[in-house]
């Protein structure tokens, strides 16, 4: 796209927000009375185009052209990408730059427009940001049933990754490298990448950042089904948290496999309370999914047990919170009640104040997965101010916009004080809502 286009798509863009902001001024109720997916893109604009900083106008933007591609908006989607391109050329902090334009280049590759991708990737300077690029490039293409030139693009983000200074920074992109071959193609196009990364992590001299790498390693080959690899892994890890992580990964692929016997066996050897938890909800979900539901609430009550052992408060009110979102999912309400409750009493019993408010927002979170959103917004006024309610507000928005409660979700995203999350929200629940 020549400079002259990509300025006409500018002035596009602004003027849509323009129309947006005065038909919000001459309507403030309309979209809330009665949402549909072109007022909430509307009001996605307006915010968007409010937005101070252009580091995070730049990632609005990109978010906003892909809930406008997703409801057919294509016009509009290539304004949002050019004006986001635009904005994230002219970001001050080089690394700031860098990342806003992979935001752009994967909105980009998302259109279609793989060529573009590409050319914004690569003009990223090298090292992480510019591999997350040609990785988001990649995917997309893959997606699209572009194999040779998603191979090549997954080729690039790896030998850009490999040549990252940083020995964790490079284990970290290689990681999130294979996760994208492993969701994108055959497994045989992932192994090459995780034993680059496993072998970069080795080398890691710290061994608490080597546990995580390796673990983060470890979940991935579970993933691919690579149950072997992933247990090999497990008994090098000092840490019995990391090692519990990488057990884990392996029982909810077993679970989700159909071994359900297998998994059950591998979620009882856990020595980490927290990480038994999690593996025991998966044999759970396996067993409901079965038509096993009276094994299922046997296992259920066997995780909120390691849930209990858990040392902290907090840890024990974040499991707690897991076992009751699954059991509410599964239809058991009153053991969900009784777990909610149980995870509410633990997180209040916390007496650091920063650690309290972060397990109550924790358990806000899980409220809003189990569709609880009047609960989960009452521990609002609990949450820290910045981060915290945020992410509480976009759980919420999520979970009414899935219950179709779009006016709930709207009302909710106007809350998020911060820009950029707000058109975050706005243009997922928009992706969401039908044309």
């Amino acid at each position: 796209m020549n400079g002259i286009a990509r300025l006409i798509l500018v002035v596009v863009v602004v003027s849509a927000a323009l129309v947006a902001a005065w038909k919000l001024a001459a309507a403030p109720d309309a979209c809330l009375a009665a949402p549909t997916r072109a007022c909430v893109v509307d009001e996605a604009v307006r915010t968007a185009a409010a937005i101070g900083g252009a580091a995070p106008r730049a990632g609005a933007l990109a978010e906003l052209a892909s809930a406008q591609g997703k409801a057919g908006l294509a016009v509009e989607s290539a304004a949002s990408i050019a004006a986001a391109l635009a904005t994230a050329q002219s970001v001050d902090d080089s690394v700031a730059r860098a990342f806003a334009l992979v935001g752009v280049a994967r909105a980009q590759a998302e259109f279609g427009d793989f060529v573009a991708a590409l050319r914004t990737a690569e003009s990223v300077a090298a090292g992480m940001p510019r591999a997350l690029a040609l990785n988001a490039t990649a995917e997309a293409e893959a997606k699209a049933g572009r194999a040779k030139e998603a191979a090549d693009a997954f080729a690039a983000a790896v030998a850009t990754a490999s040549s990252e200074k940083a020995g964790g920074t490079r284990v970290r992109a290689l990681t999130q490298i294979a996760e994208a071959q492993a969701r994108s193609g055959p497994a045989r196009e992932t192994g090459p990448t995780l034993a680059a990364a496993l072998r970069e992590a080795q080398a890691i001299e710290s061994e608490a950042e080597r546990a995580d790498l390796m673990a983060a390693i470890a979940s991935v080959l579970a993933d691919i089904g690579d149950l072997e690899g992933a247990r090999n892994i497990a008994p090098s890890l000092a840490d019995e948290g990391a090692r519990g992580d990488v057990l884990n990964s392996v029982a909810t692929t077993l679970a989700k496999s159909g071994k359900i016997e297998e998994a059950g066996g591998v979620a009882q050897s856990i020595g980490a309370a927290g990480a038994r938890a999690w593996a025991f909800i998966a044999v759970a979900n396996a067993q409901v999914e079965a038509g096993s539901v009276k094994d299922a609430a046997a296992t259920f009550d066997r995780a909120r047990q390691a849930a209990l052992a858990s040392a902290a408060a907090g840890e024990r009110a974040e499991s707690l919170a897991h076992v009751a979102v699954f059991q509410a999912r599964a239809g058991m309400k009153e053991a969900a009640d009784a777990n909610f409750s149980a995870a509410l009493a633990q997180a209040q019993s916390i007496k650091d104040d920063a650690a309290r408010k972060g397990a109550l927002v924790m358990l806000g979170i899980d409220l809003a997965l189990a569709g609880r959103t009047s609960e989960a917004l009452a521990l609002a006024p609990s949450a820290p101010e910045a981060f915290g309610r945020a992410e509480l507000f976009e759980a919420v928005v999520a979970a009414r916009t899935k219950a179709a409660d779009y006016a709930g979700a709207l009302q909710t995203a106007r809350q998020l004080s911060d820009g950029a999350r707000r058109v975050r929200a706005l243009a997922r629940m928009a992706s969401e809502m039908p044309r």
